[in-house]
């Protein structure tokens, strides 16, 4: 399974940047997003793909969450939901 791929399961947005004057450096992220080793673990985690490319930052990115859970809207009870990451492919 793609990052694509899991993004479309989800039904979550991917949003990405690139900076100005930092050699076209680029950043992505599922929107609203934090990581955990393991369920249970009260420790979240920002998680960003980095890179000079899209593909890249995309690479970087499914490396970083693969097999982490992912926590949607972590300090909003009403709208938080968790999903635990397969391994994805790079």
């Amino acid at each position: 399974m793609t990052l694509y791929d899991l993004a479309d399961i989800l039904r979550r947005d991917l949003v990405g940047r690139r900076y100005e004057n930092q050699a076209g450096r680029i950043m992505l992220q599922f929107t609203h997003c934090e990581t955990k080793d393991k369920a249970g673990s009260s420790d979240l985690t920002s998680a960003y793909g980095h890179g000079k490319t899209w593909d890249e930052a995309v690479k970087d990115y499914s490396q970083q969450i693969s097999g982490k859970l992912l926590v949607f809207n972590a300090y909003d009870d009403a709208h938080r939901s968790e999903f635990q990451c397969p391994v994805l492919d790079t």
